[in-house]
């Protein structure tokens, strides 16, 4: 006798196909949500390298101005006590505040956020320009009347210029912070799914069908380990790219520009000194004060050694200036003021100055060129990621996509 045909109801030929619908939505769905949400965390990544690397670069305008006014102002106060300001030392004056003045200018056109601040900084600038030359023309005829122009222009320093840049130099270093706080919260999770949902295909696919293999789903699941791969490793190294910056050239741009703001502003102190010597101890308070500024931000950017000992040797020049100033020794102050030899306040000054502005500028470029590098490599991650998605949904949907015939 022949074996009974077993016969299927409608009800259990309905079961397989029902589940394979399910399972053919749920793999795209997965799949294209999945892409997308690795697509959004690689593209927020690269955004946050390009503010960490732009956050650099408008720092370290902002204390290359703020630096280069409070250095001009130095220089202009040292002239004034020389009675005869040297042309040179006139004419650095100028090409430091010209340069504040262009960079504050590139510095509104890169960050459109700190426009306002840098039109109130600008301002200021130009009232100090030219309250300076009114202390120009009438010294050393009218001293007095000299030296009250002198104290309305560094008041408008003080009270104007200066703080408007230390409020955008916060602002500059919250963005930066903000960007490499930035974690991959929430996307591991994300991209689990998709790789659950075609393992989980592939299993009933095989008990309900006669294939123990499904190509298309074994496809899908290569394609959603691919997609989380991709997007953990680019994610990843981003991350160790910024913390590694962060603890290298970024902290050293950092702590040189503010190291080189921080001396420039002792070299204003210096150059109030030389003008009044009956303010010689509050003068070089403050002269101290903001040298152990700048040599804390030496210290804490772990910048070159010769950066510090070009310090000591202004301050050396520095002390050889205050002991004629608390002495009252008005001849040797302008003499010492204008002293030209290599040992002398202006060029120790600038020695320092340059040496540690090259070194900030040098760190600076290459954490621009490290998060360039990053960017660039997470936005090719956005792509692979897109067509990864897009691979394993088009290949699940032909993997669940099966004939009646090859129902078990």
């Amino acid at each position: 006798m022949r074996a009974p045909v077993a016969v299927r109801t409608p009800r259990q030929r309905m079961a397989t196909p029902r589940l394979l619908r399910l399972l053919r939505f749920g793999i795209v769905l997965s799949m294209l949500l999945a892409a997308a949400a690795s697509a959004w965390a690689l593209n927020h990544g690269a955004t946050d390298m390009a503010t960490i690397a732009r956050g650099t670069d408008q720092v370290q305008r902002l204390q290359v101005i703020r630096g280069n006014i409070l250095r001009a102002d130095g220089l202009a106060t040292n002239g004034l006590a020389q009675a005869s300001e040297p042309a040179a030392q006139r004419e650095s004056y100028r090409a430091l505040l010209d340069e504040a003045a262009r960079l504050t200018v590139v510095a509104s056109d890169a960050q459109p956020l700190d426009q306002a601040g840098l039109a109130e900084a600008n301002a200021g600038l130009v009232r100090y320009a030219a309250t300076i030359e009114l202390a120009r023309t009438v010294y050393p005829t009218n001293a007095t009347s000299a030296l009250a122009r002198v104290d309305e222009a560094q008041a408008t320093l003080r009270d104007q210029v200066l703080p408007a840049l230390d409020r955008l130099d916060a602002d500059n270093q919250g963005r930066v912070d903000a960007a490499r706080s930035t974690g991959r919260s929430g996307w591991p999770f994300v991209a689990t799914v998709p790789i659950a949902v075609a393992l989980l295909a592939l299993v009933l696919v095989a008990m309900r069908t006669r294939r123990l293999v499904n190509i298309g789903l074994a496809l899908a699941l290569v394609a959603g380990l691919g997609l989380w791969q991709v997007t953990d490793s680019a994610l990843g190294r981003a991350t160790t790219a910024v913390d590694a910056a962060h603890s290298g050239p970024f902290r050293t741009a950092m702590a040189t520009s503010h190291a080189y703001a921080a001396a420039s502003d002792a070299k204003s102190s210096e150059g109030r000194l030389t003008l009044q010597t009956s303010a010689a101890a509050a003068g070089d308070a403050r002269w101290r004060e903001r040298v152990a500024r700048a040599r804390s931000a030496l210290a804490e950017g772990a910048g070159p050694a010769d950066l510090s000992a070009k310090l000591d040797a202004y301050e050396a020049a520095y002390g050889v200036l205050q002991r004629a100033s608390a002495a009252k020794r008005s001849g040797d102050v302008a003499r010492l003021a204008g002293d030209a030899s290599a040992a002398g306040v202006n060029p120790t000054f600038a020695a320092f100055a340059d040496a540690s502005r090259a070194v900030a500028d040098a760190a600076g470029a290459e954490t621009a060129r490290t998060m360039s590098e990053r960017q660039d490599a997470l936005g090719l991650g956005v792509a692979f990621a897109v067509l990864l998605g897009l691979a394993g949904a088009i290949a699940g949907a032909m993997g669940a996509n099966l004939r009646l015939e090859e129902y078990r």
